[in-house]
């Protein structure tokens, strides 16, 4: 099943006047886009100005729906993000008190993919002042380490 959360927006895509400029369609979509992305994550976008991509808001809202999905996008097209934004908006509704506990595993079949991941969500997750940890495990991690994740466990590893 193909869910577009945007089904004005594509209509009136189609239906654009001659006065009116592609800019000002984006604007309008930007700002659909960003009433439909919960707070914190809005803001955020908004503050970089940027908007979240049709694909980061329907995998948003299949998620909600416990729908399997499969996303392919271009490269520089937002899937990490994507890919993890159901994780981070469940994590922010759940409030500090309650996150104990691992809450997303991601498996990685590259050393250097994971850690990649772990920084480009750590950006997101300091500026919109989540209160969850983001740690990599690897067969390099020192032992120390293993053990203190295995009694204080990351909320996203």
């Amino acid at each position: 099943m193909r869910v577009n959360l945007e089904p004005e927006l594509v209509k009136e895509k189609g239906k654009v006047k001659q006065n009116e400029t592609m800019r000002g369609l984006k604007r309008r979509v930007a700002e659909r886009a960003r009433a439909e992305l919960p707070e914190p994550f809005a803001g955020w976008f908004a503050a970089r100005g940027w908007h979240p991509h049709a694909h980061q808001l329907r995998l948003l809202y299949l998620a909600g729906e416990s729908r399997d999905t499969l996303l392919i996008a271009a490269p520089g097209g937002g899937k990490t993000l994507a890919g993890f934004l159901p994780s981070l908006v469940d994590l922010t509704g759940r409030g500090a008190k309650s996150l104990t506990g691992i809450h997303t595993l991601y498996v990685s079949p590259l050393k250097a993919l994971a850690v990649d991941i772990a920084r480009n969500l750590g950006e997101p997750v300091a500026e919109t002042g989540l209160p969850i940890t983001l740690e990599t495990r690897t067969g390099d991690t020192p032992p120390s380490r293993r053990q203190r994740q295995r009694l204080i466990p990351p909320i996203f590893c």
